[in-house]
């Protein structure tokens, strides 16, 4: 759902908003992304990790509601900030609307089932809001004067399902408990060790449509970067889905001592992840230039060489996190987990400061594609060196080779045909055909070896 839905709504919006005002509500939200890191302060991460590792009853009520409350305190905090920093610099009222988003970064709860590993609430919570929002989409966001009513639909799908999730939590959780400060002092320590490295995401995430909506005269550019990441999130987000399983289950299993264990799946989940994300970036950036005519309409020309750039992101995010989520994490690497995360920011901080001035939003997405890509290699290096495991680099450039002669198939041949549905859906079929017949006659399709093996 989370790359079926977009597909439809994103062109709706792009075409009824237009780049000015996509990129308007990206800027604004890119602000309010700052505000949100803060009254987060690592919890998602260091919540589902706490909580995974509580054995009791007693020690899991004491452990979440410890949590929670400084949670719902610091979250009510920086939104009274937030909103006071606005009235102050005069930001328009998406800012304000947005900035619910914090009260509802307080009431998220979603880590405390993904620690006990019961994914079917915030599964089913998500899938039920993303497709109202959808309906409300679709229904409502017809011209670019929609902009407040598109803004209010995606701030109220995020921040009204944590209401829904709070039932769960009575029946996993009887009594209330009502933590010391001390208590809640210690976790805020522990989950601040978590919040640093998500500044530096932020950072690297976030900085280059800040940046490229001060400099511009108009909000376009930060409209086509935004949309461009957009669907490559869309894409990662099912990718990562594993590692929200995983985490929980990889702690406990490094508790139990099956360290090797552990390292073993890592290396297993992330050659299955390379194989089907290196063809969905390089084929992406093929199809590119015949889907945005169609897809995202007039006002987003030259969208097709950013799509083409940020496809990367594809390979690089999702590697980075399973390493991250899956090693770095469940075995306490916390250190080098940080090293990266500011190695990442201070090189996208850097870059875009360099290429936005000069190359706009091309810049911009040459500067994350590259932090991004530097944050993976580092925790690869990492990985690898620290355990037994090594990625088959054979296997890995045969992959390659035959993306790209898909690459040359589908751009050079197919897209000289004029754009449109039909020839986009004909590029992604051949695509695959060309790919998974060329990987698996030059054996290097890991799942049919997985398979052989069985």
């Amino acid at each position: 759902m989370k790359i079926v839905l977009p597909l439809i709504s994103v062109p709706i919006v792009a075409n009824s908003l237009g780049a000015e005002g996509v990129g308007e509500y990206a800027f604004s939200n890119s602000i309010v992304q700052y505000f949100i890191i803060v009254a987060a302060l690592g919890v998602p991460l260091y919540g589902t990790k706490a909580i995974a590792e509580a054995n009791t009853k007693s020690k899991l009520k004491e452990t979440f509601w410890s949590i929670e409350i400084f949670s719902l305190i610091l979250a009510t905090f920086i939104f009274l900030v937030a909103n006071i920093i606005g009235k102050l610099l005069n930001f328009n009222d998406i800012f304000f609307i947005q900035t619910l988003l914090i009260l509802g970064t307080g009431l998220d709860v979603s880590w405390f089932f993904m620690g006990i590993e019961e994914f079917k609430k915030v599964s089913l919570l998500n899938l039920s809001s993303t497709l109202i929002s959808f309906i409300m989409i679709i229904t409502f966001v017809r011209n670019p004067t929609d902009l407040y009513i598109y803004c209010l639909i995606l701030t109220s799908s995020i921040v009204a399902p944590q209401f829904l999730m709070w039932n769960g939590i009575k029946e996993k959780i009887d009594k209330f408990y009502l933590p010391s400060i001390l208590q809640m002092f210690n976790h805020l320590i522990k989950s601040s060790v978590f919040f640093l490295p998500q500044i530096g995401i932020v950072i690297y995430t976030n900085l280059n449509k800040t940046i490229l909506g001060v400099l511009s005269t108009n909000k376009s550019d930060v409209g086509i970067l935004s949309n461009a990441v957009l669907i490559t999130s869309a894409i990662i987000s099912l990718i990562s889905a594993v590692d929200t399983v995983m985490l929980p289950k990889i702690s406990k299993m490094v508790l139990s001592g099956e360290k090797e264990n552990t390292f073993r799946t890592v290396s297993k989940v992330l050659s299955i992840q390379l194989y089907f994300t290196i063809p969905i970036a390089i084929g992406l950036g093929a199809i590119s230039g015949s889907m945005v005519p169609w897809f995202f309409g007039p006002t987003f020309v030259g969208m097709e060489k950013i799509i083409t750039i940020v496809s990367f992101l594809i390979i690089v995010i999702p590697a980075g996190m399973t390493i991250s989520k899956q090693y770095l994490i469940p075995n306490n690497r916390i250190k080098t987990y940080n090293k990266t995360i500011f190695s990442g920011a201070a090189i996208s901080i850097i870059l875009n400061l360099i290429f936005i001035s000069s190359m706009g939003c091309v810049g911009a997405a040459v500067a994350l594609v590259t932090s991004e890509s530097v944050i993976f290699l580092m925790r690869l290096s990492d990985f690898q060196n620290k355990t037994s495991q090594r990625i088959d680099i054979k296997l890995i450039l045969i992959q390659i080779s035959v993306a790209f002669t898909m690459w040359i198939v589908l751009s050079k041949y197919l897209g000289q045909f004029e754009s449109g549905l039909l020839l986009t859906f004909l590029q992604v079929i051949v695509g695959m055909i060309i790919y998974f017949g060329g990987t698996t006659v030059l054996k290097a399709n890991p799942l049919v070896a997985v398979n052989l093996r069985e």
